[in-house]
């Protein structure tokens, strides 16, 4: 895979022109759950004493990043910049950066910090896990040449959803400010359509505030994000960050309005829709598990509370589709 020598890996220092901002795309959410190590990852790193790193790989299946699918990922200094190979467009990159620091290997000649991931579940719904394990900061080496401050973190990305997680490890990270580009904790971002040539993007948005009940902020394209911008400490272990794509796509040929809320449910989901319409919801692997058919055009709800956690999809009779998680 060729990329153009223009090509600044570096998200943070580009800047340009303006290109109108896009509303957050993903619904955000923040859980607990255990965090663990990848038991039998592949490795990406490859043994390297790496720092700036510039890794790419084939994950085995299509995932989709904002309204990009692709099965090649590049992983990029600064930071845990992730992108989105697309050879159809291959001017712009899709970004997931979970920890955007000077990360590197934690050590000056033995590889400590292995880039690596793991495949798991069934063909058609697995889950592609990456981890940065253990890694240690330039800012520290290059102020005492020592690696006492140390964090794990993992992306994981679905095949069956069009769902990200950020999901944060064990860390022994006591002084953010000597890490971090401004403040004490990390920034952590997605960005859709950013240009290799520096140009700007569609959207940049950051996870911002205190880290186990943050806000997204957005970046105007071209400007760097502020401080205030970036979390106020490291997320605790076993943080959580997922983004799943609000997705309310509609068929040109129907007129007819269809929503449901909230996109990730766990006892009721609230449909609207014309009196008679017809709804079938598919589970992950396209399995009919349940059809309702309106009686008023008024709200109504159903109870999803026994149905198992995952991913749903919607489907009208005039092919009208939403998408939805129930947890």
């Amino acid at each position: 895979m060729t990329f153009p020598s223009r090509f600044t890996a570096a998200l943070l220092i580009l800047i340009g022109t303006s290109v109108k901002a896009q509303v957050f795309p993903y619904e955000f959410s923040v859980f607990n759950d255990p965090y663990n190590d990848l038991p039998a990852p592949s490795s990406i790193s490859n043994d390297d004493v790496w720092d700036d790193p510039m890794y790419f790989t084939s994950i085995g299946f299509d995932v989709q990043l904002f309204d990009v699918v692709t099965n090649v990922l590049g992983i990029l200094q600064p930071g845990a910049q992730v992108i989105s190979v697309n050879d159809a467009n291959p001017d712009t990159v899709q970004v997931l950066c979970p920890y955007m620091a000077d990360i590197m290997n934690a050590n000056d000649s033995m590889a400590v910090s292995p880039i690596s991931y793991q495949l798991e579940g069934p063909p058609g719904n697995a889950v592609l896990k990456l981890e940065w394990k253990n890694v240690g900061f330039y800012g520290e080496w290059d102020a005492s040449n020592t690696y006492n401050n140390t964090t794990n973190f993992q992306i994981w990305l679905y095949q069956n959803a069009p769902i990200i997680e950020y999901r944060y490890g064990p860390n022994t990270i006591k002084s953010g400010n000597l890490l971090h580009f401004f403040g004490t904790g990390p920034l952590v971002l997605l960005a859709k359509n950013a240009l290799f040539d520096g140009t700007g993007w569609d959207g940049l948005w950051c996870v911002s505030g205190n880290p186990d009940s943050p806000v997204i902020t957005s970046v105007p394209s071209g400007q760097q994000p502020l401080p205030g911008q970036e979390l106020n400490s490291e997320p605790q272990s076993g943080t959580v960050y997922r983004f799943s794509l609000l997705s309310n796509t509609v068929s040109e040929t129907s007129s007819a309005a269809f929503n449901l809320w909230p996109t990730n449910c766990s006892n009721q989901l609230h449909l609207m829709a014309d009196h008679g319409t017809v709804i079938r919801f598919y589970d992950a692997t396209g399995r009919e598990i349940h059809t309702y058919t309106m009686s008023n055009q008024q709200t109504e709800s159903i109870d999803v509370s026994a149905w198992t956690a995952g991913y749903y999809v919607a489907k009208t009779s005039a092919g009208q589709v939403v998408r939805f998680i129930k947890s």
